[in-house]
Formats: structure tokens, C-alpha cells, sequence
């Protein structure tokens, strides 16, 4: 993976879900940016990288991500990230154009309502995942960790259909053709879902570059982010925070990696026990 250092910042998150999550504030210099060297001195001066994430919604805001449609194997837009997530030589956010315009054209033509994932960068580097040219101010990152996720499986909500193939699927791809080591947690309850992302956390220290994809039923309150487990009971917005994952506590344990890409497909609304995904 090649890494262009900006000195501009690019908006542009890659979260699959529709809310925005709130930007932290700019603390990192360019030369705490040059830091991601693997010298033992520098790996002393506990650098902060507020400008880290690259998240992805799959649906805009109040939108609903649609599980599978008829005939395909994955949702739209797992079948979309499996398309070009690897494709060679191109920008990352060059990737997530056409992520964006496969999703739209995928439901588009399965006439239901357009469905057009969201884009938010919080990043000052362009990412290349599969090659790319190597400027003279370059950073090849060696250690690459992926977290993917598929929760279909709900107890009180309407079972999805696609979740655990979209996260094998996904994780795959990342594996045999980007390098990731990849953990898959599948159908998970609140407190095997605690225990998974702690694992993960201790396990992303010191890697240069984290890949989170979840693929389920997310919730958006407040303004915050939450992932549901499969034994969520949603009987009312006090039980979000109580028994789903915060996505905006994970992103603060993963402020020392120099990148976190996030793709978020779910749900991105308060839901009702009988919504779908």
C-alpha cells in the first residue's frame, strides 16, 4: 500500500452509514503526519492522529441500505465494495466514486429507490490499496489489520438475509488480494461483541492501516453512531446506548493508527422492531 502525504486536507470518511460523526480537532503537524517511519526513537512520542478516518455510510441520511435483492449474494453495496475495493493502481477515493455509482445503478434497476451510499473523509493521506505511484514523499506502511462484521441474525428485529456472506465475502477479498489480516466476527451478542472489538483494539496497536466493515442493522441518535448486536431488544432510544456499540468510542481507541478506512452498511435511523435493514 502506498501512502501520498496531502497537505491539504481532503473531507472525505468512509463510513457505509448516513450520519456524519462529529470531526475531532486538528492537533498533528506535518511532521507528526511523517512519524508513520518505524523508528525505535520516534516510536516513543506517542503521536495522535486526529486526522486518521476515511469512513463510508451505504446510505444517505435517513436512508434504509437494502439487504439483498433478488439474485444477488451480497447486499448492494458488499457486491459493489467486492467489485472495486481491489482495484488496481486507483485511489481509494477514486474507488469509493465507483462504489458509489455501482450501489445506485444496482438498485436503480432492481427498481427500488436509489439507494447512494455517503462520503465523509477525515483524512490527510491519498490511500492506495493496490499499488500505486511513489512520490518522493511516500510512507509504505507494513502492518495492515481488518475487522469485518456480519450480524444478520436478530432475535427482535427482523432477521437479515445477507449479512454474514457480505463479511466473509469482504473479508476475503481483503485477505488474498490487499494483505489484511482479517478477524470475522458473525451474529454476535452485546457482550461476545464487546469482547470481539477489545480483542481487535489490542490487537491494532501499532499497525499502520485498520479496515472496519460492519454488515447489519446500525442506529443513528443524537448524532452518534451505534451498531447493533444480534440480541438488541429496541424498546425505546434509551436502549441504544445501553445495548449497541459505539462507533465514535472505537474510532478514540484507534487514534494512534496512521489510517482507519470504515464502511458501515446498516441501517441509518432509529428503528422500529419491524423496519428492515
Amino acid at each position: 500500500m502506498t501512502l501520498l502525504y496531502s497537505y491539504t486536507k481532503v473531507l472525505l470518511l468512509a463510513i457505509l452509514f448516513a450520519a456524519p460523526l462529529e470531526g475531532s480537532k486538528a492537533q498533528s503537524s506535518n511532521n507528526a503526519a511523517s512519524g508513520l517511519s518505524h523508528d525505535p526513537q520516534l516510536a516513543e512520542l506517542q503521536i495522535v492522529y486526529d486526522y486518521n478516518t476515511l469512513i463510508v455510510y451505504s446510505a444517505e441520511a435517513e436512508g434504509v441500505a437494502y439487504d439483498r435483492i433478488d439474485g444477488m449474494r451480497n447486499s448492494p453495496f458488499a457486491a459493489a465494495v467486492k467489485d472495486h475495493v481491489s482495484t488496481p493502481e486507483l485511489e481509494f477515493r477514486e474507488v469509493l466514486v465507483r462504489i458509489r455509482k455501482d450501489v445506485y445503478e444496482r438498485t436503480a434497476l432492481a427498481s427500488l429507490k436509489p439507494q447512494w451510499p455517503v462520503i465523509e473523509d477525515n483524512l490527510l493521506f491519498a490511500v492506495y490499496l493496490n499499488g500505486g505511484p511513489s512520490p518522493v514523499s511516500s510512507i509504505t506502511p507494513e502492518l495492515r489489520v481488518a475487522w469485518v462484521i456480519g450480524n444478520g441474525a436478530y432475535e427482535a428485529i427482523n432477521p437479515l438475509v445477507s449479512p454474514a456472506q457480505d463479511a466473509e465475502d469482504v473479508g476475503l477479498i481483503l485477505s488474498d488480494r490487499l494483505d489484511f489480516s482479517v478477524v470475522t466476527t458473525i451474529d454476535v451478542d452485546h457482550s461476545e461483541f464487546l469482547e470481539d472489538e477489545a480483542e481487535f483494539l489490542t490487537w491494532s496497536k501499532g499497525v499502520d492501516i485498520v479496515f472496519i466493515y460492519f454488515a447489519g442493522i446500525g442506529v443513528t441518535l443524537s448524532g452518534s453512531d451505534f451498531l447493533l448486536p444480534v440480541d438488541a431488544v429496541l424498546d425505546g432510544p434509551h436502549s441504544v446506548a445501553e445495548q449497541a456499540i459505539a462507533i465514535e468510542d472505537t474510532l478514540a481507541a484507534l487514534r494512534h493508527v496512521p489510517i482507519v478506512i470504515v464502511m458501515l452498511d446498516g441501517v441509518t435511523k432509529w428503528v422500529e422492531p419491524t423496519d428492515h435493514r
